[in-house]
């Protein structure tokens, strides 16, 4: 009687187990983006009555934007929020999203015909590039621009 007990305790506590997940995102905490992506992890979370919760860790706090794909990949993260372009290398037809907005062979190029030497910088890290002066200008679009205030 004791074991029968045992295990249907043990069966309602797994039940009820909460699964905690990590979602990285290179987006700075105040950006829509985020500010969608809490909303979605509240939703998840009360709609399994709490059974999953998903723990946003945003601003590339944990993992870069551009490094994202490859921590899902590597499990290091449960799950993240990138932009197309960071997944070029596994679905070629993501690249069409970047043209021209994006760091992409196209703003490379048009960079270059400008005089510039383009590189890449995460949006979480632009604006301390720009203070810094390691950037002086940028590429993208203008929701980007004024969702994070450059």
């Amino acid at each position: 009687m004791k074991s029968l007990f045992l295990t249907a305790c043990l069966a309602v506590s797994m039940a009820h187990a909460q699964t905690d997940c990590i979602l990285a995102s290179g987006y700075s905490p105040s950006s829509f983006q985020t500010q969608n992506i809490l909303a979605f992890a509240k939703n998840v979370q009360m709609l399994s009555q709490g059974s999953l919760r998903i723990d946003v860790q945003s601003g590339g706090s944990l993992v870069k934007l551009p490094d994202i794909p490859q921590a899902v990949k590597e499990g290091k993260v449960a799950a993240g929020e990138t932009i197309l372009i960071n997944l070029v290398a596994d679905m070629p037809i993501a690249g069409a999203k970047a043209i021209p907005l994006t760091y992409n062979q196209t703003t490379t190029r048009i960079a270059e015909k400008l005089g510039a030497c383009p590189v890449s910088v995460a949006m979480a890290d632009v604006n301390q590039a720009l203070a810094s002066g390691k950037v002086d200008a940028m590429i993208t679009s203008a929701v980007t621009d004024v969702d994070n205030r450059v």
